[in-house]
């Protein structure tokens, strides 16, 4: 166990190849980048990036009222497209889109379909953001999308009213959805195990083992695609991430089911 800690923080260091990447990335003022390539901070923030939420309490106004005064605020590049708003019955609720058309001067922002609802009573939430001419969004892509729609169109049709808007933080920590002691379990497993050859050494088969009770004891399950993504971005290759998350979905259910028998 000595010898292999010593070999993870001989890991840690920064040579200078590295060393000119990260000088490099610093340059160009990419922060997450940086904390992301840089292992030593890595160690420090464990933290990966995720889809952001926008949450619009209404306090009593109507959604119809808020939807008008979000049009009010459209432009060349956002605005209502009502021919892509549908009904969901199973939720009781109109789903409205919003469009973003291409604009030169924010090249990053691709063109995009955003979806908001009312899901739960009183609350307008975006339901999601699709592309309009690629296959998908990176985490970047949709997070600034929802950005751009928050500080264009949802914070000036919030002044002086009573709605209350929320945005959650592009990047979250294992601890905030899972207990201390457990996302523990899993650092010392992913930072230990061998992450290539997909044979684990008796210890790291215990460090696995107490990740997986730990969360069955927990009740708060990790989402597989949580997993897998957290398990990527501590540099594990993408099929063994993929294998693991799906170990992992297993052994919860092989547990779950033992304990009902």
């Amino acid at each position: 166990m000595i010898n292999r800690m010593k070999l993870h923080k001989k890991k840690a260091k920064i040579d200078g190849k590295l060393r000119t990447k990260l000088d490099a990335i610093l340059a160009c003022g990419d922060e997450t980048e940086y904390v992301r390539h840089n292992p030593i901070l890595r160690e420090k923030d464990k933290t990966m990036k995720t889809f952001r939420k926008l949450l619009i309490s209404l306090n009593g106004s109507e959604p119809e009222a808020i939807i008008k005064k979000l049009e009010t605020q459209s432009s060349q590049y956002w605005y209502h497209n009502t021919e892509k708003d549908h009904r969901i019955e199973e939720i009781a609720a109109t789903v409205y889109c919003f469009t973003y058309s291409e604009n030169a001067d924010k090249p990053q922002l691709p063109p995009a379909l955003l979806y908001i609802a009312e899901k739960q009573k009183g609350i307008f939430s975006v339901t999601n953001i699709l592309p309009a001419e690629k296959y998908e969004l990176s985490y970047d892509e949709y997070n600034a999308l929802l950005v751009s729609f928050y500080d264009e169109l949802v914070l000036p049709a919030a002044q002086q009213t009573l709605i209350h808007v929320e945005i959650t933080p592009p990047e979250i920590k294992l601890e905030e959805l899972i207990p201390t002691d457990v996302a523990k379990s899993l650092q010392d497993f992913s930072s230990n195990a061998n992450k290539f050859s997909g044979f684990f050494m008796p210890l790291d088969e215990q460090h696995w083992f107490e990740f997986l009770t730990g969360t069955h004891r927990s009740k708060k399950p990790l989402p597989t695609t949580i997993l897998e993504k957290a398990l990527e971005e501590d540099g594990w290759d993408t099929s063994m991430a993929f294998s693991l998350a799906e170990k992992y979905e297993s052994a919860l259910n092989l547990l779950a089911y033992y304990d009902a028998h």
